[in-house]
């Protein structure tokens, strides 16, 4: 359907990006999709590491979350 992400679109696991095998975005057009298997420690570097560039970067979106 539309809007959907087809197998065809996964280009190579995060492993690869960061290894140099497969490449990164090219444009800001790209998109980005990381999905973990489930590794906090892995999961919350990675939630900081990005959160912090785009807050050093100027980019993003805050918003406020409610309970």
């Amino acid at each position: 359907g539309e809007g959907r992400i087809t197998k065809n679109a996964i280009k190579g696991e995060i492993g690869n990006v960061i290894g140099g095998d497969v490449p990164g975005r090219s444009s800001d057009e790209q998109i980005t999709i990381y999905k973990s298997c489930g590794n906090t420690a892995q999961d919350l570097y990675a939630a900081h590491a990005i959160y912090t560039k785009a807050v050093t970067q100027h980019k993003g979106t805050d918003i406020e979350l409610q309970d």
